[in-house]
């Protein structure tokens, strides 16, 4: 008698838990992308880094869990707009 594996529940969630890993490298991408961005002293670095923040905060919550992530994002999203202001300020002022 031949084993036939029948796909369950354990199954599917263990396919969604691996798609959501592999996503993970969407918001790395944005976050490297970024620094380089600001690196090269353009503002596309910030949007960016916030595009990567904004998608970690939402893998924390699908992923349901490593809020010590959450914290570090909500915090770089704060920075990456007091950068912007202070940027522009000073871009403003030489110009």
């Amino acid at each position: 008698m031949r084993y036939v594996h029948k796909r369950n529940d354990i199954d599917d969630i263990e396919g969604i838990y691996i798609m959501i890993n592999w996503l993970t490298f969407i918001p790395a991408i944005f976050e490297l992308l970024g620094v380089k961005f600001l690196g090269d002293k353009k503002k596309l670095g910030f949007i960016a880094s916030a595009i990567g923040n904004v998608l970690w905060i939402a893998y924390v919550f699908v992923s349901d869990s490593t809020y010590g992530l959450l914290l570090v994002c909500g915090i770089a999203i704060i920075l990456n707009i007091r950068g912007y202001i202070k940027w522009r300020r000073d871009y403003e002022l030489v110009n």
